[in-house]
């Protein structure tokens, strides 16, 4: 069964609508994407505790 083939078609067979379409469906992801990542990725650092190890650092003469 295939519900969605003439659309398909209609979108790569004609620019007209399948241009705006494109637009549409991609432009949320490039405000979307951020907006989601940024706060799952600053709890990340936020739940991930420092490493316990001291830092050793080269003494300097």
């Amino acid at each position: 069964m295939d519900r969605e083939g003439w659309f398909n078609q209609l979108f790569t067979d004609h620019a007209f609508p399948g241009v705006p379409a494109d637009f549409a469906y991609a432009s949320p992801h490039y405000s979307l994407t951020p907006t989601i990542l940024h706060p799952l990725m600053t709890a990340r650092v936020m739940l991930v505790p420092p490493t316990t190890a001291p830092v050793r650092r080269p003494q300097v003469d």
